[in-house]
C-alpha cells in the first residue's frame, strides 16, 4: 500500500506499492541548500516544525521499511534505473528535477529473486520435502 509519511518536520517518506520507501529531508542537518544556508549564517537552531521553510535541494535516502532503515537500497535503485552510483546510502543537494528522477526509480524498481542460503545438498532437500519421484 503507497502512502506519504511526515518526518520531524522537515521532510517526508513516500513509500510505494513495490515497498521500496523514498526519504526526503531538506532541513536542519540534512545535506540540502536549507542547512548549507543555515550554517553559512551561523545559525544552528532547529525550525519550529509549524513554520514554512525552503530549500533549493534536498537529501534523499531508499530502504525498504519506514520502521526499519537499515536494509537500504539506494546503490539497488541507482543501478537499476541506469543512475550514477551515488557511493553512499544518502544521496545530498539534489534539485527537484534530480529528484523526480529517483522518484520514478523508486516506483518501478524491482527486487532480484532472494537467494536462500543452506547448508545442505539438493538430494537433502529433495529427502526433506518429499519431492522425489
Amino acid at each position: 500500500m503507497s502512502k506519504f509519511i511526515i518526518t520531524e518536520g522537515k521532510g517526508f517518506q513516500i513509500v510505494f506499492d513495490n515497498g521500496v520507501v523514498l526519504s526526503t529531508q531538506f532541513g536542519w542537518g540534512n545535506y540540502c541548500g536549507f542547512a548549507d544556508k543555515q550554517q553559512a549564517e551561523g545559525n544552528y537552531s532547529v525550525v519550529d516544525p509549524e513554520d514554512y521553510h525552503e530549500s533549493s535541494t534536498a537529501e534523499i535516502a531508499v530502504f525498504m521499511s519506514p520502521d526499519d532503515r537499515r536494509e537500504w537500497l539506494t546503490k539497488e535503485v541507482a543501478a537499476a534505473a541506469g543512475m550514477e552510483d551515488p557511493h553512499d546510502d544518502v544521496v545530498g543537494r539534489l534539485t527537484p528535477d534530480e529528484w523526480v528522477e529517483w522518484v520514478n526509480a523508486c516506483a518501478s524498481y524491482k527486487a532480484p529473486p532472494m537467494k536462500l542460503e543452506t547448508n545442505i545438498t539438493v538430494d537433502e532437500w529433495e529427502d526433506e520435502f518429499n519431492l522425489k519421484e
